[in-house]
């Protein structure tokens, strides 16, 4: 079953909203069948914090009020597996893919989803961030501090596909995850995919996988 924020809303409406960038379909082309295929299981809550900030943005750095509360949403769970896994965390907006990479293999990652929200001077808008196994990316999206705004990925997950953790109308955090023998971790505790694997791989992909701890995509 999906964990769905608000019950009674129909799934198609997320799935109509949810952003994939083309590389997501070029990943999973490239690693099906070379990479192992398991399942993931995704579970977590959701923890609503409340906090004080400023009224108007004139105020901010003065430490003088008038001061205003803002409620925080917070998904916090964890991905577990049999055998240690490692991910690329995914954040898709209209017009930008940003990724970035987890920690060297565990054999269960932490996952937080979450909506920071502005003060009440900026009430439409709230910062949507994800974290997978320590890679963190967040852009700011629309919201009317309504939950029911966002859905969760499906459990449990599939290894070598690109899927997503949670997903709202104008942004995508999605998650590639991949089995400990199928990357090398290096210097600095940062993993790359074998050669033997990333043979396989487009060029754009493979770059991707290879090199950097982080970046982004058009």
């Amino acid at each position: 079953m999906p964990f769905v924020l608000c019950e009674g809303i129909p799934r198609y409406y997320f799935e109509s909203v949810m952003r994939r960038h083309p590389i997501f379909d070029e990943l999973d082309a490239a690693l099906a069948g070379v990479v192992s295929s398991e399942l993931v299981e995704l579970a977590g809550s959701w923890l609503p914090a409340t906090r004080r900030t400023y009224e108007r943005s004139t105020q901010l750095g003065s430490g003088n009020g008038p001061f205003s509360d803002v409620i925080d949403w917070r998904w916090r769970g964890h991905l577990s597996c049999a055998t240690p896994v490692v991910a690329v965390a995914f954040l898709v907006t209209a017009n930008e893919c940003f990724w970035s990479k987890s920690a060297p293999p565990e054999p269960q990652l932490e996952v937080a989803v979450s909506f920071h929200a502005y003060a009440d001077y900026q009430q439409d808008r709230a910062t949507f961030a994800a974290s997978v196994g320590g890679a963190v990316l967040g852009a700011p999206v629309s919201w009317k501090n309504d939950p029911s705004a966002c859905e969760l990925g499906s459990s449990p997950l599939k290894m070598a596909c690109v899927e997503a953790v949670a997903h709202t109308q104008d942004a995508t955090a999605a998650v590639l995850l991949l089995p400990a023998d199928a990357v090398k971790t290096g210097r600095h505790r940062l993993w790359r995919l074998r050669d033997t694997v990333a043979s396989a791989l487009p060029a754009r992909s493979r770059q991707l996988m290879t090199r950097r701890r982080s970046g982004s995509l058009r």
